[in-house]
C-alpha cells in the first residue's frame, strides 16, 4: 500500500476515515498500458520469529535507525514530563518505530504513522518532523 501511495497510484481520499481511493495515473495499470513492478516484501511466517519478535521486541531492531529512536524516545519523555503523562499517552513504542520506519517529511506523511491522528500530529507533529528531519 505504501509503495502505492508514493507511486501516486493511490491517494487518501477522507484523512477522518482514512478511506482509499484511486488516482487518474491508476487507469494506466488498470488498462494495461503499463506494467506496475512494485518491491517484493519478506515475511517471515515461522513459530520460531513469531516467539522471538514476542519475547525480544524483534520490531526494535528493523529499521536500522536506534539512534532515531532514542532521540524520539527523549522527546516523547520530555514531553510527558511537561505534561505530567506517562509517556505511552503520548506515542507507544510502536508508534517510534513506525516513525523510524516512515520517516515522515511532513503532516501528511506523518499521520500514516501507527497511532497518530489529527489530534497527536496538532500536538505533537511539529516537534517529532523536527527530530526526524535531523535524521
Amino acid at each position: 500500500m505504501r509503495q502505492l501511495l508514493n507511486l501516486n497510484y493511490i491517494a487518501i481520499k477522507n484523512w477522518e476515515y482514512r478511506s482509499l481511493g484511486l488516482t487518474s495515473k491508476s487507469q494506466e495499470v488498470l488498462s494495461g498500458a503499463i506494467k506496475l513492478n512494485l518491491r517484493k516484501q519478506k515475511f517471515a511466517l515461522s513459530k520460531e520469529v513469531k516467539k522471538e519478535k514476542k519475547s525480544s521486541k524483534l520490531s526494535e531492531g528493523i529499521h536500522g535507525r536506534l539512534d532515531l529512536f532514542d532521540s524520539l524516545k527523549e522527546l516523547r519523555n520530555k514531553i510527558a514530563k511537561e505534561k505530567n503523562l506517562p509517556s505511552y499517552i503520548v506515542f507507544n513504542d510502536k508508534t517510534l518505530h513506525d516513525m523510524c520506519a516512515l520517516m515522515p517529511r511532513n503532516d501528511s506523511e506523518f499521520l500514516l504513522v501507527h497511532g497518530v491522528g489529527q489530534n497527536k500530529l496538532e500536538n505533537y507533529g511539529k516537534a517529532f518532523l523536527e527530530v526526524v528531519r535531523k535524521y
